[in-house]
């Protein structure tokens, strides 16, 4: 809420992920996905309940691709929006609830990705902004 302009809340991100093969015998990587992000976040809306002590708010744009070209090439980009509730002390353990809801854009050559990875992710984090954290993502597809 103290935020004077909308630059103060502009962010990008980017993570990389990459699935190693620790059972062959060279360690190859098996996948990398790249995954830049520019997005507008604020930590604290400013909206308080009984129910839980901070809510935040992220919402933007998101890539992601394993780098490759044609027929092994996999990129997809969405739209998401992610409010974010955190319950108890947030100076010391504390439980954390962030649902990404997120929107396909792009996807020709990933024409079933909802199939795999739903509509929503659901990140559930417990622990201390100065200590250990333990946090799980969870995510359905549309299909079984």
């Amino acid at each position: 809420p103290a935020s004077r302009s909308l630059l103060d809340n502009l962010y990008f991100a980017y993570t990389q992920t990459s699935i190693w093969d620790l059972s062959a015998d060279s360690k190859p990587f098996r996948d990398t996905s790249y995954k830049p992000r520019l997005f507008y976040y604020v930590a604290d809306t400013g909206l308080h309940s009984p129910w839980f002590t901070r809510m935040g708010f992220a919402a933007g744009i998101g890539h992601e691709s394993n780098g490759k070209a044609g027929p092994d090439s996999r990129s997809l980009n969405i739209l998401f929006v992610q409010p974010t509730w955190e319950f108890g002390d947030l100076t010391s353990y504390h439980w954390q609830v962030s649902p990404m809801l997120y929107y396909y854009l792009g996807i020709s050559d990933n024409r079933d990705i909802a199939d795999y990875r739903g509509y929503m992710d659901l990140v559930d984090k417990y622990g201390s902004p100065d200590g250990w954290q333990l946090s799980t993502t969870l995510r359905k597809g549309t299909h079984h």
